[in-house]
């Protein structure tokens, strides 16, 4: 089975750094700072930043690959070595990528970590959040079995989203959804909900984002909400577990033993990509929640988003 993404591409950086730094720069401790292309090019020459491919489709994508399957991957980067970066990344991953590279800069997000932990987010999306509709050819959405993207894209890329899940749903390609954050639900609701309601298959939010969506008071309300309309809907809970309702069954699984949690980002796309390896294999609806918590309780045992060793037959380590 083949596993089809579409989201923003970019280039994750990280670095520590003091708090004057921060306050010099005018940037919020702790916040989302959207900054110029200049100034993430100063960040760049100043800092000792380490890098990696951003995006939470693009570790759904990875985490499926990784597993052993085809995954497919398209969006937009800018025409520089970034981008070329970025798609070469994908490549050793195994993903096959259809990027399309736009003249300009590729987005940047800078992590900035500071002598207490806190974490201050620099970002520049730059061309890498940029994919029109007719950006990508129809048959790379028609000939997937699985169609998967996120909330993240709705900032200025719901009209391509909206496109690509018209051609899944007339092609009866399974479509799933991340609600990706609290802040983009308040942002995107209306747009969520129309998706969710006319193309959306299975759909995918942590405990406060289901309630964020639903309006519920407790994770177990919110999915029944969420699994309306015949959805399967699969909310995470951390080191509770998981729980899934809908048209693929109903089912609940804990969370396996971590040795040592080093890193949570990317833990949310390392279970989707698990769950969707066992759908695509068949498995029942429990197992496919163990399939997406065992590989996600791998991932947040690095400190990348992206687990760096592969994973052959999940089936016999669940």
């Amino acid at each position: 089975m083949r596993l089809t993404a579409l989201e923003n591409t970019p280039v994750d950086y990280t670095a520590e750094v003091k708090d004057d730094f921060i306050h010099i720069h005018g940037l919020s401790k702790g916040q989302f700072n959207s900054i110029g292309a200049e100034q993430m090019r100063f960040f760049e020459e100043v800092l000792k930043a380490t890098r990696s491919p951003g995006g939470s489709a693009a570790n759904v994508c990875h985490g499926f690959a990784n597993l052993g399957m085809e995954a497919v991957f398209i969006g937009s980067t800018g025409n520089d070595e970034a981008g070329e970066y970025y798609a070469e990344e994908l490549r050793k991953a195994g993903v096959i990528p259809y990027i399309d590279a736009k003249k300009g800069p590729t987005g940047k997000c800078l992590t900035l970590i500071s002598y207490d932990k806190e974490r201050t987010f620099a970002m520049n999306m730059g061309k890498s959040s940029s994919l029109l509709p007719w950006d990508f050819d129809k048959w790379q959405i028609a000939s997937t079995d699985i169609f998967h993207t996120t909330a993240y894209a709705l900032d200025s890329m719901y009209w391509t989203v909206k496109r690509a899940m018209k051609i899944a749903r007339k092609n009866k390609v399974i479509t799933s959804f991340d609600l990706a954050s609290v802040t983009f639900i308040q942002r995107h609701k209306r747009r969520i909900r129309h998706l969710l309601e006319n193309y959306v298959d299975i759909v995918f939010a942590n405990e406060e984002e289901a309630m964020a969506y639903t309006g519920a008071d407790n994770p177990y309300l919110a999915l029944d909400r969420l699994a309306a309309d015949g959805k399967t809907a699969v909310v995470k809970m951390g080191s509770k577990g998981a729980m899934a309702k809908g048209f693929l069954g109903n089912g609940i699984c804990a969370a396996y033993s971590v040795s040592e949690v080093k890193n949570t980002n990317g833990a949310g796309d390392a279970f989707a990509a698990g769950f969707l390896y066992g759908f695509a294999k068949e498995f029942s609806i429990t197992r496919m929640l163990q399939a997406g918590s065992y590989y996600a309780a791998r991932v947040v045992e690095q400190e990348s988003a992206r687990l760096p060793y592969r994973i052959s037959n999940i089936e016999k380590m669940i």
